[in-house]
């Protein structure tokens, strides 16, 4: 059975892989809620989008006016300060 709602790609079925995810972002959720730092915020963002999505390479680009104004990259395994 196919699934076209909002969790469709997110939960898979698989107990271990949905359970991991779904912590993954509870944790983004508590992290955006703590008194750290923009910069410090999106940085441990990212983090976590690189272990969700098993990626390399994670970017958030903020754009105004359709134009992008700034953007914040992090790789797999980067310190924070690299």
């Amino acid at each position: 059975m196919l699934r076209f709602d909002k969790l469709a790609g997110i939960l898979v079925g698989n107990i271990s892989a949905d359970t991991r995810k779904v912590q993954s972002i509870v944790d983004i959720m508590t992290l955006i809620n703590r008194p750290i730092n923009r910069d410090a915020k999106i940085y441990e963002t990212l983090s976590q989008l690189i272990d969700i999505c098993e990626a390399d390479t994670a970017t958030l680009l903020s754009i105004e006016d359709n134009r992008i104004v700034e953007s914040f990259s992090r790789e797999f395994g980067q310190e924070q300060n690299a």
